[in-house]
């Protein structure tokens, strides 16, 4: 009854490892035998309350101090008067079982591991922490075949030492190393000691301390893509028993690489598409059938301001920014193409606002977007922004047409110039013989005024109409416009209501340029300036070379503050004959300004503001090199 040994059997003895039965006897079970001795008085307690304990798990304690996990069914033991004498019972070892059952649990773990992310590189860790559980190793490492299927990839590797020669993303030839002969003989291979190992790897990780390895083949449909290599620290490490363990998770293991490497070259393709898609100066936009974006890349803010998150969150601003006058055309072609009627459409052309109020041209193509059975679940396009492209189609335009009615107007000069001539002449020569009253001297001199304003007229005719003579030579541009700005100073029309404000960038490039025409240029804007501004107001000057990449240019703003051009008007200031002036304008100044540049190979853009004023903006480049005679 105080559970002191009366008798045990050979199992009992090697299960606690004594060497004889006395050995054994001479001890107490509970103080003795039990790893907890407070376990052996429960269990003592309830035996003495129920009278049997069944399938009892306890734990109990080798000769060594070693813990060995067992199960107790025990009862009491009377004698024949029913008096209690003692307890009896039988006592299983669970050890093997229990390593079974932690060997299912980890295997277990192992699995849902595996399935639980694409990339098996992000479980790794995880992964090798558990194998931990039930194989004691210093090293593990998984080594892909290439495409060629001689060389591995170190594809993971875990260790807890820091120097080796084997790290992540490592190459290295299979001929004369374990891996190698793994992979071609298609089974495992074990070197129990490296120091006397048969490979060319073994000396190199005798040196770093791996003693023993152990090497087990990764099996993918039927094919040997690599092999899981285990290193210990310890000579004689792995036995079969290893083996069997690892060739539970290999399968699983093997299939996880694959379709990890699977989603590598997905993803590889993915991000080589989207930073295409990204960097691309187009937009590239997705809609389905709601309206909703699915997908526009960073051009959408590059072009026009706006974010594409901004378009998630309010699909209807992509119609509002589009001009008034298209917005009908765009929504048709969405809904004619969305409905199949239309299967693609290129080449639509409209205007936008961007976010900073600027005006852009687009053209867009769009196609459909459709599921597994063919139906349009959405459309998707490129927009490109043709804003430049529009310009220069303007100015080709406008400069076909100065060219044809400059060619109307020299043969129309021509006319009037020699009867008119003559006109002059006449009343000159009529003056000079007559003697006239101080009437009819007046009425004369207004003949005289009228016919030169008028062969000024047929001047500007000439100029706008017939080739001219060019000179260009290498010129400092900001010295030109302060010999306009001196004459203009002189100018009846300049009065002291007038500011001139100048702002010129330092270190200019001299350009090649006619400098009579250029200055005409310059003279022909600045007066416009001052008519505009009939009270007085501030002219502005800048000069600067452009910051845009490969493009060396100067450019020439000059701004008024004047009364401004309007809307419907702006875009005919450079057509001959066309003046906002209401009188004595011939409507050819401009027409000329533009015509002068286009033969330097520069461009003229304006932008006014009612009431505000106007901002003209001209670029030259700086090594425009022209014959010396061009048609103006």
């Amino acid at each position: 009854i105080h559970c002191q040994f009366a008798d045990i059997n050979q199992a009992g003895i090697e299960l606690f490892g004594y060497d004889t039965k006395n050995d054994i006897l001479q001890l107490n079970l509970i103080h003795h035998l039990f790893y907890q001795s407070s376990e052996g008085k429960i269990i003592k307690e309830t035996i003495n309350k129920n009278g049997y304990v069944k399938d009892f798990e306890i734990a109990l304690k080798r000769k060594d101090g070693s813990k060995i996990p067992c199960m107790m069914t025990g009862s009491l033991r009377r004698d024949m008067r029913n008096n209690i004498i003692g307890y009896e019972g039988i006592i299983i070892d669970l050890t093997e079982w229990k390593k079974i059952e932690q060997e299912k649990d980890i295997l277990n773990n192992i699995n849902k591991i595996l399935a639980s992310r694409l990339d098996i590189r992000e479980v790794y860790k995880s992964l090798s922490e558990e194998l931990h559980k039930v194989i004691d190793f210093d090293r593990l490492s998984i080594a892909l075949l290439d495409e060629k299927r001689v060389e591995f990839l170190t594809f993971a590797v875990s260790k807890d030492y820091r120097f080796s020669e084997l790290e992540e993303g490592v190459q290295y030839s299979k001929q004369g190393t374990l891996a190698g002969k793994v992979v071609e003989d298609g089974e495992f291979f074990v070197v129990h000691d490296t120091s006397r190992g048969p490979f060319s790897t073994d000396p190199i990780l005798s040196k770093e301390g791996i003693k023993s390895r152990l090497s087990v083949p990764l099996i993918c449909k039927g094919e040997i893509i690599g092999s899981l290599n285990f290193g210990s620290k310890k000579v004689n490490n792995f036995t079969e028993a290893h083996v069997d363990i690892i060739n539970k998770i290999v399968p699983q293991l093997a299939i996880a690489i694959d379709n990890t490497r699977l989603f590598d070259r997905i993803k590889y393709s993915e991000e080589k598409y989207r930073n295409l898609v990204e960097d691309i100066e187009d937009i590239i936009f997705r809609l389905d059938k709601n309206g909703r974006f699915m997908f526009l890349n960073n051009a959408l803010k590059n072009v026009t301001g706006y974010l594409p998150q901004e378009f998630y969150d309010a699909p209807s601003l992509a119609f509002k920014i589009i001009h008034k006058d298209d917005v009908a055309s765009v929504k048709h072609i969405t809904k004619e193409i969305i409905s199949g009627r239309i299967k693609v459409f290129k080449g639509l052309e409209y205007r936008v606002y961007c976010k900073n109020g600027k005006e852009l041209w687009f053209s867009q193509n769009t196609y459909p977007i459709k599921n597994k059975t063919g139906c349009v679940i959405g459309v998707e396009g490129i927009i490109q922004d043709i804003t430049e492209k529009k310009k220069i189609e303007e100015q080709i335009r406008r400069s076909e047409r100065l060219a044809s009615i400059g060619e109307l107007a020299a043969s129309i000069a021509h006319e009037i110039r020699n009867p008119l001539g003559a006109i002059s002449n006449s009343v000159c020569m009529l003056k000079r013989d007559l003697v006239l009253s101080d009437d009819d001297k007046n009425l004369f001199n207004m003949v005289v005024e009228e016919t030169e304003w008028l062969n000024n007229i047929i001047s500007n005719f000439l100029t706008f109409a017939h080739p001219a003579e060019y000179h260009f030579t290498k010129s400092d541009i900001v010295k030109m416009v302060e010999e306009t700005l001196i004459l203009l100073e002189k100018d009846a029309k300049f009065n002291g209501n007038i500011r001139i404000k100048k702002n010129y960038s330092n270190a200019l490039p001299k350009i090649f340029l006619d400098r009579i025409w250029i200055k005409k240029v310059f003279w022909n804007l600045l007066i416009n300036s001052i008519d505009a501004m009939p009270n007085g107001g501030e002219i502005s000057i800048s000069l600067k070379k452009t910051s845009i990449p490969n493009d060396d240019t100067i450019e020439i703003v000059i701004s008024d503050s004047g009364i401004g051009i309007p809307p419907e008007r702006i875009k005919k200031i450079f057509e001959p004959f066309f003046t906002t002036k209401k009188s004595r304008g011939t409507g050819l100044g401009l027409s000329i300004v533009h015509r002068i540049l286009d033969n330097h190979d520069g461009t003229i853009d304006v932008k006014s503001i009612q009431n505000r004023g106007t901002i003209f903006t001209i670029r030259l480049p700086v090594n425009n090199k022209k014959s010396s005679t061009v048609s103006v």
